[in-house]
């Protein structure tokens, strides 16, 4: 093991693709060992994009109806034909619940390729005719940029350190960064960062010079206006008084021109 230690190297960065949720909503037959099997395959083209060239971790999120959940067996079979069983039979698992979004790993593909076809089985296992239905299943696949050569090569110098054969000292380094799958950009330049502080710090300096300036001076603009708008209400009472008193007048004519004019017919 130390011997090994002194030749390992950090693994590249891990990445992960996650497939789109499947939706398939299938009756699973009642009889007992009756199953459902689904496939999903995945192209290298789609890979690649994610850099991922060998398995590290296989995941399967997975919606299923059922009576007795504990009588369900799920077994995933991946491209190279690794079999494993992501959920044994729980006979004291008897919830009517089903599985919601379940995530069920395996690591038994580990360095293994990612391209090709899973096929997902789930088995019923009870005798009693049971209902059930797999609604949707999702794949996400873990794994690391390593080529398999790369891996392979691992494997060799492990193999070659145990054994007790002297190899080259430790050339442990940093895990490796990412490859760029994106244009560069660059933020601006230092030049317009310092204009853009300069000219905030003096509009902000206007804005409250400009509002102690107000504050404090042009008291006598600030009273002729204040007495201008004082002026201006005053006039604005005495006219509608005015036309109050006239309405007021008017009023007490024509009732004084009724009255005059029924005296005189009486």
């Amino acid at each position: 093991m130390v011997s090994a230690a002194t030749i390992w190297e950090s693994v590249p960065f891990s990445t992960t693709y996650t497939s789109e949720k499947m939706v398939v909503e299938l009756p699973m037959p009642a009889e007992r060992l009756g199953e459902v099997m689904v496939k999903h395959a995945i192209d290298k083209h789609v890979l690649q994009g994610y850099a991922l060239n060998i398995l590290e971790f296989v995941q399967v999120r997975i919606t299923i109806k059922h009576d007795y959940r504990g009588s369900l067996n799920i077994v995933l079979v991946c491209p190279s034909g690794t079999r494993s069983t992501l959920a044994a039979p729980r006979e004291v698992d008897n919830s009517t619940k089903g599985l919601v979004d379940w995530p069920l790993g395996t690591v038994r593909c580990w360095g293994e390729d990612p391209v090709g076809t899973y096929q997902m089985t789930v088995m019923q296992t009870r005798h009693q005719h049971l209902n059930g239905q797999l609604v949707s299943w999702q794949l996400v696949l873990h794994g690391t940029s390593m080529t398999p050569s790369e891996l392979q090569g691992r494997r060799e110098l492990v193999e070659r350190a145990v054994r007790g054969e002297v190899i080259h000292v430790n050339r442990s380094m940093l895990c490796h960064p990412p490859e760029l799958r994106f244009e560069p950009f660059e933020p601006l330049p230092e030049r317009w960062l310092k204009v853009l502080v300069i000219t905030g710090f003096f509009f902000m300096f206007m804005a409250v010079f400009n509002s102690l300036e107000y504050m404090f001076c042009y008291n006598d603009e600030k009273g002729k206006f204040y007495k201008k708008l004082q002026d201006l209400s005053a006039g604005r009472a005495m006219h509608q008084r005015s036309v109050s008193v006239q309405r007021s007048l008017t009023a007490d004519h024509r009732y004084g021109s009724i009255e005059g004019g029924s005296n005189s017919q009486s």
